[in-house]
């Protein structure tokens, strides 16, 4: 493997590489050969977790959100997640660009309408009758819950300790790192790679569902549009775009892709709201935002 690396000019470990690799080719050969027992399995597999796991989640993403607000406002919040001496390379807005762009993608502009209105019809909370004003509080209660402070826990505490161990410490940018403080220098042995490997995996499925459901909301869009169709095809033309678009941007760099791309993202979002605001019933709209945060922390315990 030392040997094909090289002449393919990998700059990774090699065994992290084509292990992962091999996994992804089996893994999606299997599902094209077999999706309805593999589909079975996970459906299977999902239910159970979230029936008996479901607790455990809630649980541990709440005990997460603790800890970070209060590293946040201990002595050791004033660490810089950087090498010793250096000063931030962005701004503090380029770096939200960035990391909004990156954490929310497409859920917000489809799910962000797409849930209260669903929650608004089918109440999921007990006691509660579809199409009322209660259902209304609920469904966008629980649906900015999904989109507030525990989404960005989840996506805040694996970046402080990437960002901490890698920069500080000078080790490989990898998931195995964050576990330096319990397996030293294991983290480059057999369980180290499993890890990263475990990891690539579990990414690059994550990033596969995310590209799937995005590519589907857009293939509806352009067909309620222009009658484009929304088959495999067109979704698997719309995969390639996207594809381009964000192999492109990681090969120009933070600066001329990943940034100019968050900026412009984020620039259309909040001519997209203002559009909104202006266009749409401003006092409707302007009294549920101050409303809604209301809603959000008050409902927050339940």
């Amino acid at each position: 493997m030392e040997q094909l690396a090289r002449r393919l000019g990998l700059r990774t470990d090699p065994t992290i590489f084509f292990v992962s690799a091999g996994f992804t080719v089996v893994f999606v050969l299997a599902l094209i050969l077999f999706p309805e027992p593999i589909g079975d399995a996970f459906a299977v597999g999902r239910s159970w977790i979230v029936t008996n796991l479901g607790w455990f989640f809630v649980l541990g993403v709440n005990v997460w959100l603790g800890f970070l607000i209060w590293a946040a406002m201990s002595r050791h919040g004033h660490i810089r997640l950087g090498r010793k001496g250096e000063r931030p390379v962005y701004s503090n807005l380029s770096w939200f660009t960035m990391l909004f762009a990156g954490g929310i993608g497409t859920v917000l502009m489809f799910w962000g309408v797409a849930e209260p209105i669903s929650h608004f019809s089918n109440p999921p909370l007990p006691g509660v009758d579809p199409f009322t004003e209660d259902a209304a509080k609920d469904a966008i209660s629980v649906a900015i819950y999904h989109l507030g402070l525990h989404t960005w826990t989840i996506f805040t505490l694996p970046g402080l300790a990437f960002a901490y161990f890698i920069n500080r410490y000078d080790l490989p940018v990898r998931v195995s790192s964050v576990f330096y403080p319990l397996l030293g220098e294991g983290i480059h042995g057999p369980v180290g790679k499993a890890i990263d490997i475990a990891s690539i995996l579990g990414t690059l499925f994550g990033v596969a569902v995310s590209l799937g459901l995005g590519s589907s909301q857009i293939a509806a869009g352009l067909d309620a549009l222009f009658g484009t169709g929304s088959g495999a095809w067109v979704q698997v033309a719309i995969l390639a775009v996207l594809t381009a678009v964000a192999v492109g941007s990681i090969v120009a760099g933070l600066d001329k892709g990943v940034k100019l791309l968050s900026n412009l993202n984020i620039g259309m979002a909040v001519a997209l709201m203002i559009f909104v605001l202006v266009c749409g019933s401003t006092l409707f709209l302007l009294r549920g935002v101050v409303e809604t945060f209301g809603l959000y922390f008050g409902n927050l315990p339940r």
